[in-house]
């Protein structure tokens, strides 16, 4: 009987291949969202079913850090040298280490700032990325031995964050 074992620590979000993002809110703190659908799907008046295959999809990363966290002051610097640059598009990678489930974009950008919102206990601040060209595997945790592999089938992760794995 195998056990599975997850662990909230041990999902690694690395911004330009060089930033872990550390400081993240209790609770959900993290969702990838592919946007619109992989195919088109049209059915013709005898019943002919036929698809169409969207190539280059985007992805809607949610994240979710402490108001307290210093990993605010990257978002928004990135946030706004994007605002002046009209460029400041970088890599994302999102990986499970106790198990198989693996995120890499090597285009993302702020799509969205976080309300700042204030009180007496310690907020949320939501940052909402938009990334293009993803690879994205939702996996589970059963075995944990599967991204080693999954990171050989997509070589050109290594490119970006080549000796950070």
């Amino acid at each position: 009987m195998s056990v599975a074992l997850y662990s909230p620590e041990d999902v690694i979000i690395l911004l330009g291949g060089v930033y872990q993002i550390d400081g993240l809110h209790e609770g959900s703190f993290l969702s990838i969202t592919e946007d619109g659908n992989r195919y088109e799907t049209s059915v013709t008046t005898d019943g002919k079913v036929s698809r169409t295959h969207k190539k280059f999809a985007t992805h809607t990363v949610s994240l979710t850090l402490s108001s307290v966290a210093n990993a605010n002051d990257i978002f928004s610097a990135w946030a706004a040298s994007d605002g002046i640059l009209y460029g400041a598009i970088i890599p994302l990678m999102i990986k499970d280490n106790l198990g198989t489930s693996l995120f890499y974009s090597p285009s993302c950008w702020v799509e969205k700032a976080p309300t700042a919102s204030f009180g007496e206990a310690v907020e949320s601040r939501e940052w909402v990325m938009k990334c293009a060209g993803a690879f994205s595997a939702v996996g589970g945790n059963e075995y944990g031995t599967l991204v080693p592999e999954t990171l050989a089938q997509v070589g050109f992760i290594g490119a970006d964050f080549a000796g950070l794995l």
